[in-house]
């Protein structure tokens, strides 16, 4: 039986509510967000601003270079043709021919290219120290001039019977021509009224593609201007037409020339007679 006459014990109220400890916790952060700006104010016045770094030296940006496009840029079309001379039999010995021409002959239209202006090139000098002149056969391409000189003791009277018969050149010790040129006919052969055994030649062809090689040494015409030529040979025992060669203006060709032995000239019936 419960005696409802004695008084109940009463619990007690808690001593922390939910809303004191949200309170005490808001004063806290506002007290940290107070130091934390006051700590902010005297570091910056105690530092000074910092800037962004400057540098040492100013350079004016350069200016841009002036190219030409390769396709934009001038090209010369121009090929090149060389070769050797060689005997069929198989043998050097077979075709001892001493000095030997070989030239470009241009065809058709490619004749009248190759009528080129003075190129300022010096003039061919021809010379005898004695009572003959050297080399015995010179080339002299179109367009070229020529010099005779005389650097021996001997008198000369030169002359050639292709360049007429009132043309000719008195050579004293120590005497030069003046500069001439010569037809583009081919072989000129000059001779001295003075030495009946003196005599050399000059080969003149049409073309300034030409060459001198003896045995043994290769030909080789740079810079051809693209077109249609035929290469030719020439000597005292051999001599004429080889083949045709197209030059397109890109590329080398080489051209060998084959001599058959049975076709060449014993030396004794080179024609070496006077006009």
């Amino acid at each position: 039986m419960i005696d409802e006459s004695r008084p109940t014990k009463r619990s007690r109220p808690p001593q922390h509510t939910e809303p004191g400890r949200n309170a005490r916790s808001r004063s806290s952060s506002a007290w940290l967000a107070a130091c934390g700006a006051a700590l902010t104010l005297a570091c910056s016045a105690a530092r000074p601003e910092i800037g962004l770094p400057r540098p040492r030296a100013s350079f004016e940006p350069a200016p841009e270079a002036a190219t030409t496009l390769v396709s934009e840029a001038p090209v010369e079309a121009a090929g090149a043709v060389g070769g050797d001379i060689r005997s069929l039999s198989g043998s050097p010995e077979d075709l001892d021919l001493g000095r030997v021409v070989v030239y470009l002959d241009p065809q058709g239209a490619t004749a009248a290219a190759a009528v080129r202006p003075e190129d300022g090139s010096p003039p061919i000098r021809v010379v005898s120290r004695g009572a003959s002149f050297a080399p015995p056969l010179v080339a002299v391409p179109r367009g070229r001039r020529v010099v005779l000189g005389n650097d021996g003791p001997l008198n000369h009277r030169l002359f050639a019977s292709d360049l007429g018969p009132g043309r000719a050149f008195e050579l004293p010790p120590g005497g030069r021509s003046a500069p001439f040129r010569l037809p583009p006919i081919g072989p000129i052969r000059f001779y001295c009224s003075l030495h009946a055994d003196e005599t050399f030649i000059l080969f003149a062809p049409p073309t300034p593609y030409v060459a001198v090689v003896e045995r043994g040494e290769r030909f080789s015409f740079g810079s051809v201007d693209p077109g249609r030529y035929t290469l030719s040979i020439w000597n005292e025992r051999v001599e004429g037409p080889v083949r045709d060669v197209l030059v397109d203006g890109y590329s080398h060709r080489y051209e060998p020339i084959w001599i058959d032995p049975r076709l060449v000239r014993r030396a004794d019936q080179a024609p070496r007679t006077r006009p």
